[in-house]
């Protein structure tokens, strides 16, 4: 008897699609499979029907094979056709905060080299904040002062949030779990700016 497949959930689906070395095993057994159906010859299908039920005629037999053949091919059909449709529909979902997560991942790809290269020569990326601080209409002391609030060290911190918050969002891209997303993570960047991890300072 056929066994009946289960309606997939969004979860699943992606979890299957995930497991790289699970989708090559099934792949490779659907070529298994499908090769062994092109070299399928007619006698060969009615012998092994013979076989399986040899009290029955042999008419009678593969009349009882076709059914639960197409019984079996419905089955695939139906699976396949709603498999889609559910992943389309979570696609659908998701696509707000996926196109705010892959804006953000890149954003953070330039930010983090920034935030090294400030890091490695802080005297000159302090030097040039004061300068645009005076630019902006403070004099030198208070330049200075404001500028001199920030440390190496608070860069390093802001670097390590940013890689934290960019490894997040790389996963979340490859298997669409939202539960390996940053905390407070959102698809309004307003929102999401006072999450906790995902605030980050942009680099300077």
């Amino acid at each position: 008897m056929p066994i009946a497949l289960p309606t997939p959930t969004a979860k699943q689906l992606s979890n299957i699609d995930s497991d790289i070395p699970a989708v090559r095993a099934a792949q490779s057994i659907a070529m298994t499979i499908a090769a062994a159906a092109r070299l399928l010859k007619p006698r060969t299908v009615a012998t092994i029907a013979q076989a399986l039920r040899p009290d029955l005629p042999l008419p009678q037999v593969l009349a009882e094979l076709q059914i639960s053949a197409d019984k079996v091919l419905a089955e695939i059909t139906a699976f396949n056709a709603t498999a889609d449709a559910v992943e389309n529909e979570e696609d659908i979902r998701l696509k707000p905060i996926m196109h705010r997560a892959t804006t953000r991942f890149f954003e953070l790809m330039s930010q983090i080299p920034v935030l090294t290269r400030n890091i490695n020569d802080f005297p000159r990326f302090r030097a040039a904040k004061v300068e645009r601080l005076i630019a902006a209409g403070l004099s030198l002391e208070v330049a200075e002062r404001e500028a001199g609030e920030q440390t190496p060290w608070d860069l390093m911190a802001e670097r390590e949030a940013a890689q934290i918050e960019h490894d997040a969002l790389q996963q979340f891209i490859k298997t669409k779990d939202e539960s390996l997303l940053p905390e407070g993570f959102t698809a309004n960047p307003d929102i999401s700016s006072k999450g906790g991890r995902r605030n980050c300072r942009k680099a300077r």
